[in-house]
């Protein structure tokens, strides 16, 4: 019965030091630990986000990985501007082509009214000859 009292009297009044002990000796151990692992997942992560890949033998450089995407947005760019050049071309032809179109149907029916007007102001003219 002393033995388990003194144990538990020691235990309880050395837990304070015990932990300080441990928490002092292990800091930098921790602090590692969590740059290493933590630090670095976080890091990797945010860059997959980026879309910036990091296998860990090359390391990145911001300036390089900064002028590879503005390279890659430019030329993605261009390709949009370059579609949207080429359908707006071919609008510009659809609606011209319709438009010579329709001024050959205009032509045509002024045709056939100036030779419809022209007959019939020729055989209202016969009668009265």
């Amino acid at each position: 019965k002393q033995w388990y009292q003194r144990r538990v009297a020691i235990t309880a009044g050395d837990f304070v030091k015990l932990r300080e002990m441990l928490i002092r000796t292990n800091m930098e151990d921790l602090r590692e630990v969590t740059h290493r692992k933590h630090y670095e997942l976080y890091r990797r992560g945010k860059l997959k986000q980026m879309g910036i890949s990091d296998d860990g033998a090359h390391p990145i450089s911001l300036q390089e990985t900064y002028e590879q995407k503005r390279t890659e947005h430019l030329e993605e760019l261009q390709k949009i501007e370059n579609d949207m050049r080429q359908k707006f071309v071919n609008k510009v032809r659809e609606k011209d082509l319709e438009l010579k179109r329709n001024e050959k149907e205009l032509n045509a029916k002024y045709e056939s009214l100036k030779k419809e007007k022209s007959t019939d102001c020729d055989s209202a003219l016969i009668p009265l000859l």
